[in-house]
């Protein structure tokens, strides 16, 4: 039997988190928010797989 794995993207982990950061976020009701918030935890998340280190995502917050 052969198994083909995929490789995971460091692009994926950043959108679920940020995903599962919005969905947790009830307090804004407006799609536009919800887009914003969802686009900044993507670019939180690609600076912290970047710097390899929690100084930047926290300087770009």
């Amino acid at each position: 039997m052969i198994h083909h794995t995929v490789p995971r993207s460091t692009n994926t982990r950043p959108r679920v988190v940020a995903a599962l950061f919005v969905l947790l976020h009830g307090q804004y009701k407006n799609w536009t928010s919800f887009l914003l918030l969802g686009c900044l935890e993507v670019i939180l998340g690609m600076a912290r797989i970047t710097s390899g280190g929690l100084l930047a995502p926290v300087l770009l917050q």
